[in-house]
């Protein structure tokens, strides 16, 4: 008997923080390292075994992204002569330290419309409905939709430790966003990411990226009129 994996093209929003696998927490759970980044608040909707309350989303719930769509990766690592961006993540970017203080540095991986090193991009987005690993089930509101998307570590077979994915899709120019109060929004791939060499955001604050990052936050405080 054989078993067809079942497939998704939906991922789950971790906000502006850039994602460390197995150690992004609420900051309801206190949680140490030991990488040397400390305890890992979300200041998104997601994360690892912890529940958010529709008022712990103080930004708004018309404001915030709970949901976007990805392309379902048709490749595996390395067997692909050209890598597109809407596909997969370039792995072993930089340090996990690096990606945290810049995730600026990962539009480096950007040729156009692929990878530069298509060699060193896996495909595993969209092929395993019930993966939770960030690679291929959660994203990030700091590189903007259609971009490249890249982490720290990980190997042809292996996952990433440090992730900064971009929602993706084939449609022209944007992607679908699924807001926490059920609407959907068409995200322009040309939104506001304010200033991607900033280190990522602790704790409370406006997100440093933008309108892009501050739909992601649940409660950074960000001006409505900027959304």
């Amino acid at each position: 008997m054989t078993f067809a994996t079942a497939t998704t093209n939906y991922l789950f929003s971790a906000g502006d923080t850039i994602f460390e696998s197995g150690g992004l927490r609420s900051s309801a759970v206190v949680e140490p390292t030991t990488n040397g980044l400390g305890p890992r608040p979300t200041r998104g909707i997601f994360a690892y075994h912890v529940c958010t309350k529709i008022s712990d989303i103080r930004d708004g719930t018309s404001n915030t992204i709970m949901m976007a769509e990805h392309v379902v990766a048709s490749f595996i690592t390395g067997r692909k002569p050209t890598a597109r961006l809407v596909e997969g993540v370039s792995w072993d970017t930089a340090s996990q330290q690096q990606l945290s203080a810049n995730p600026g540095i990962c539009l480096a991986q950007r040729n156009g419309l692929n990878y530069a090193n298509p060699a060193r991009v896996k495909g595993y987005f969209g092929n395993y409905l019930f993966g939770g690993d960030p690679e291929r089930s959660w994203f990030q509101t700091v590189i903007g939709p259609n971009g490249p998307s890249c982490c720290s570590g990980g190997s042809e077979g292996g996952n990433c430790v440090t992730t900064i994915i971009a929602p993706s899709s084939y449609h022209p120019g944007a992607v679908n966003g699924l807001m926490a109060d059920g609407s959907v929004r068409f995200i322009s791939q040309t939104i506001d990411t304010g200033n991607l060499s900033a280190p990522e955001p602790r704790g409370g604050g406006p997100s440093p990226y933008g309108v892009w990052g501050a739909m992601g936050s649940k409660a950074g405080g960000d001006a409505r009129a900027e959304l």
